[in-house]
């Protein structure tokens, strides 16, 4: 097992390894093509372009009548040509043989074949006919053009590869390179260079407990020094601007920047990327409070009041960063924090619990009562216009009443917070029942002249039927007709498979079905309708008949049930299978045709149904069974 167990880690180990190399060449091939890109772009910003080709254009001429041989001059100038040329082509290894027979056809002047070449020394595509004149005689007599050259292909850069965030768990699309240069989202980079930051803040801590001189006090039992006593410390205390030292004030302008770059870096990389990642949440929604208008994105009624209207804003008006709030708070030149008053106040009593489960401060006095009203910030003289708390951003309304009026999103806030009837202040839990014996808190005092309340009847335990519910009639002839068809055809591959009926009578076989369905009734009072019911009955009866193709006697026997106040009806049946054969042999004599004779009872009760609050029921039953 050991083999085994470290041959089957090698085979990893070697996986892993093959695997990781792979990615290194992937990435250094991407490196590469993300290179020639850059490559390409430079170029087509410096406006450059493709070198031009050399091309020869052979052009043909009549020849002269009167000159047999060519001068000095003219032998020396298609030398040089054919000089030059032949070195082209030596450069270029063979891409150039039309030149070079060119070139042989120059540099032997004798032989004269009716035709004198002239080579273009790619001066580029712009230039003028006139610069395709042969050198030396070209300039007598009609030249034709015999053969074009084709333009070079057009050398155009590839399609840039849609890039993705590398992180597999996001793969949003990013924008082109030139325009964002990581290979990870601004949310991603966000996230990982949070968690980097707090892990070697750890390492940092870390290393400079492992290089602190020991302790020179008394040791524990693992060699480690005894905790200290918790200390007594006071409730941390938010301090005002005023109190501020320059040290905090430069370090909060530093932390608001950094926040403030990042949150355009974000919203950059979204308009970018065109596609919202994963991490992006829109607006929560609310099943009380939603606009029926606004098919898009819903919004809560507060916040689309103010969102909609933005002159109801005030200037700089941002919105709370908590989790799960959309309160729009001033700008940062009313308000300091970025987070609303009972956001605060909620982040402020968590770490109060951290400090408590540490030991750093003391757990609060047992029956406590927490008061949030304090969480929500009011102003000590409310300006005109404006909200009644501090921490609110939208203007009131033109018929707002009363100079310590809130606005919507206050007033919504705040009667969420309303203390219900028999709930402590702060909890927004239910409240448990009290017991007769249970003393109320201290603080809620009953009335003593209060009179006792009565003790409540016990509530009505809901019945469960042994019998499977239908929602209606239709439902239950349904599933008997499917089931009934069911059992035929099992009990005719039975005796098919089995070669007949044989000597011996089989066993017997049962079908068995049941179910039941409630109609709304005029009243609970069944037997004083019997008439009625029997009707019914008998319909319902007709219905099981043509589902199941049954034939049931017109004889019926009714009960009337005491107690529940039911009738009771059943009917009997005779219901004959026949009974599929095997093929006879040849030669042999025909086997004859058998049926299968099975009894059958149906039993309908009719009871009534008081399981709703407010409407009378008529519950049907339905029970069949079949043996033979």
């Amino acid at each position: 097992m050991e083999k085994e167990r470290e041959a089957k880690e090698k085979e990893a180990r070697e996986r892993t390894k093959l695997v990781e190399k792979l990615l290194k060449e992937v990435e250094r091939e991407r490196a590469k093509q993300r290179e020639k890109q850059l490559l390409k772009e430079r170029e087509r910003k410096d406006g450059g372009t493709p070198k031009a080709q050399r091309v020869t254009i052979k052009l043909k001429v009549t020849p002269k009548p009167s000159v047999g041989e060519k001068t000095e001059a003219e032998e020396s100038s298609v030398k040089r040509i054919a000089s030059e040329e032949s070195a082209d082509i030596v450069d270029k290894k063979g891409k150039g043989k039309a030149v070079e027979g060119s070139a042989e056809a120059e540099v032997n002047p004798k032989e004269d074949h009716g035709e004198e070449v002239g080579i273009w020394g790619g001066a580029g595509w712009d230039s003028e006919l006139s610069d395709l004149t042969s050198s030396g005689a070209s300039g007598s007599g009609s030249a034709g053009v015999s053969a074009l050259p084709t333009p070079p292909a057009s050398v155009g850069g590839t399609p840039e590869v849609q890039r993705l965030c590398t992180i597999a768990r996001c793969r949003v699309p990013l924008p082109p390179f030139s325009l964002y240069r990581w290979k990870c989202c601004s949310a991603c980079r966000k996230q990982y260079r949070e968690y980097q930051r707090a892990r070697l803040g750890r390492v940092a801590i870390a290393n400079a407990a492992a290089t602190a001189p020991p302790p020179e006090g008394p040791v524990g039992p693992n060699g480690t020094p005894p905790a200290p006593p918790p200390l007594d410390l006071p409730a941390p205390v938010w301090r005002e601007r005023a109190e501020r030292t320059p040290a905090e004030v430069e370090a909060l302008r530093a932390h608001t920047a950094q926040k403030e770059w990042e949150r355009k870096e974000n919203l950059r990389a979204l308009e970018l990327a065109g596609v919202h990642p994963r991490k992006y949440r829109e607006p929560r929604e609310t099943k009380e409070d939603t606009e029926e208008n606004d098919k898009g994105t819903t919004w809560t009624v507060a916040t689309a009041a103010a969102l909609k209207q933005p002159e109801r804003r005030v200037e700089g008006a941002r919105a709370c960063i908590g989790r799960l709030c959309e309160h729009v708070i001033p700008s940062e030149i009313e308000y300091d924090w970025t987070m609303c008053g009972g956001c605060r106040g909620r982040e402020r009593r968590k770490a109060e619990r951290v400090l408590v489960k540490e030991g750093k401060l003391p757990a609060p006095a047992a029956g406590a009562v927490l008061d949030i009203t304090g969480d929500f910030p009011v102003v000590e003289v409310p300006k005109p216009g404006r909200c009644m708390y501090a921490d609110c951003g939208i203007m009131m309304p033109a018929d707002a009443e009363g100079p310590a009026a809130a606005c919507e999103q206050c007033v919504r806030r705040r009667t969420a917070q309303r203390r219900m009837p028999g709930r402590p202040p702060g909890s927004r839990n239910k409240p448990k029942p009290k017991l007769p014996d249970e003393k109320p808190l201290s603080t809620q005092t009953p009335p003593t002249d209060a009179p006792e309340k009565p003790l409540e009847a016990p509530k009505k335990r809901k019945r469960v039927s042994p019998y499977p519910t239908y929602q209606c009639r239709e439902i239950l002839l349904k599933d008997f007709g499917t089931r009934f068809r069911g059992f035929i055809e099992a009990q005719s591959y039975y005796f098919l498979i089995r070669g007949g009926m044989g000597p011996q009578p089989p066993a017997q076989s049962m079908f068995d079905f049941s179910g039941e369905y409630s109609v709304v009734a005029v009243d609970l009072d069944v037997v004083a309708r019997k008439s009625e019911i029997e009707q019914g009955v008998h319909n319902v009866k007709d219905a099981f008949a043509r589902a199941g193709g049954l034939e049931f006697s017109p004889t019926s026997w009714v009960s009337i049930l005491g107690k529940p106040g039911g009738v009771v009806t059943r009917f009997a049946c005779v219901h004959l299978v026949n009974v599929f054969l095997p093929i006879r042999v040849p030669g042999h004599q025909p086997n004859p045709a058998t049926t299968k004779s099975m009894q059958g009872e149906l039993e309908i009760a009719v009871l009534p149904d008081d399981s709703h609050k407010y409407f009378p029921g008529e519950k049907t039953i339905v029970r069949f069974r079949l043996v033979g």
